[in-house]
């Protein structure tokens, strides 16, 4: 079965992350998608408690893959004291897969110039292989410092949505509607989040 690992701070989960993973599984090189939500981190303070995070990512997974079987939400990182680098966190899963089971690690093409910046990054690719999203109409970097064998584009129809735009508008008492699931508004709204 090939895997592929979708992560991230899901703070709170957006139409542009559930869009990027339906665009993942119709690629048809994977099998299923393992959701990550990543744990509380330094560099990233504006992350919101894990509890909630997971359970708007439950609620948006259930709402909009009718809780198929090929989305799978993990939540044992999200507890994690300690930051996993992309490597550390994809060596503890190939530990829990079976030998013939492959992991993917989805990134957009935006990142493939910060890779060279990466924990062990020579290691991980040259050992796991890569799902990169690229929008159409864009051009994937040149003169990269590593080779692209490892990695596969495929194209993207994802929006501009960002978690960063939901949390501003809704400080600025702004409609949230249609970035985000109806059940994550209602989650948002009754648990009064970034406010």
């Amino acid at each position: 079965m090939n895997i592929g690992i979708i992560g991230g701070g899901f703070n709170p989960i957006t139409y542009g992350h559930l869009i990027t993973i339906a665009e993942v599984l119709n690629s048809k090189k994977v099998d299923c998608v393992w959701v990550v939500p990543s744990p509380l981190r330094p560099d990233k303070n504006s992350l919101i408690d894990p509890i909630h995070r997971l359970a708007m990512c439950q609620l948006a997974l259930e709402y909009f893959f009718n809780n198929s079987d090929n989305v799978l939400l993990k939540k044992d990182e999200i507890y994690n004291k300690k930051f996993l680098g992309t490597i550390q966190l994809l060596n503890k899963f190939s530990k829990k897969i079976a030998k013939q089971d492959k992991l993917f690690f989805v990134i957009g093409a935006d990142n493939l110039k910060n890779i060279s910046g990466w924990i062990d990054y020579t290691k991980l690719i040259k050992h796991y292989e890569f799902l990169v999203l690229k929008r159409m109409g864009n051009k994937i970097p040149k003169n990269l410092p590593y080779s692209l064998k490892n990695f596969t584009f495929i194209d993207n129809l994802s929006t501009n949505i960002s978690s960063t735009d939901i949390r501003v508008r809704i400080k600025k008492n702004k409609s949230i509607f249609g970035l985000t699931p109806q059940p994550v508004i209602d989650y948002i709204n009754q648990h009064r989040l970034y406010i």
